[in-house]
């Protein structure tokens, strides 16, 4: 679905392909609003929260008002910078969605005749509940008693194996919230931080 005010931006696009891409795909213009989405953007919208949500969140919706506090800046700064400096923009992200954990893949695109953004959200991977880890104090506990999850991603980091932070979906009922430390994943460190951050090694966390 694409508005047709906007269709000529996006002439030179497989439009088709994008709209049947099991990708969540969406176009912004210049203001960031919404002006086309996929398929599996509808699909995942009508899943959240019906037709209510979806004509909400359609055509002509603000995407920054999607997301609050330190996301809006982040994603204001985003794409900002895509459009000024007519470059691409990547991360990988992940999120707790009932009962899975999915990471993404999200690609942000200039147009090609630079009136706004090409936006898609690739699936990595899908973890269920029952196959996630449980809380373990011998590994998941510092020597300072303390347990370090991801202010971001809310995995936890494993002192055992350096670089490995799981999704611990049972954390809650395991572990006391007074013996729970926040900080940032190297995942996380990358997605949100990294222009502020030295020239540094790809982030090759699990």
């Amino acid at each position: 679905m694409v508005d047709s005010e906007f269709r000529d931006h996006l002439i030179g696009y497989r439009l088709g392909r994008l709209g049947e891409s099991l990708d969540i795909v969406y176009v912004l213009d210049r203001d960031f609003r919404i002006r086309g989405m996929n398929a599996a953007y509808r699909k995942v919208a009508l899943r959240a929260g019906g037709r209510k949500w979806l004509h909400r969140y359609g055509l002509g919706f603000p995407v920054l008002d999607a997301f609050v506090g330190f996301y809006a800046e982040h994603y204001r700064r985003i794409y900002g910078r895509c459009l000024a400096e007519d470059r691409p923009y990547g991360a990988i992200y992940g999120g707790e969605a009932g009962r899975v954990y999915r990471w993404y893949r999200e690609t942000i695109q200039p147009l090609h005749d630079g009136s706004g953004l090409l936006v898609t959200h690739h699936l990595l991977q899908t973890i269920r509940r029952s196959e996630a880890p449980r809380f373990q104090p011998e590994i998941h506990r510092s020597r300072d008693g303390l347990v370090l999850q991801c202010c971001h991603c809310h995995r936890v980091r494993n002192c055992l194996k350096s670089g490995l932070w799981e999704w611990l979906p049972d954390l809650a009922q395991d572990c006391p919230d007074s013996d729970i430390s926040h900080g940032l994943c190297p995942r996380c460190l990358d997605a949100y931080y990294k222009d502020f951050l030295p020239q540094r090694a790809a982030v090759t966390d699990s």
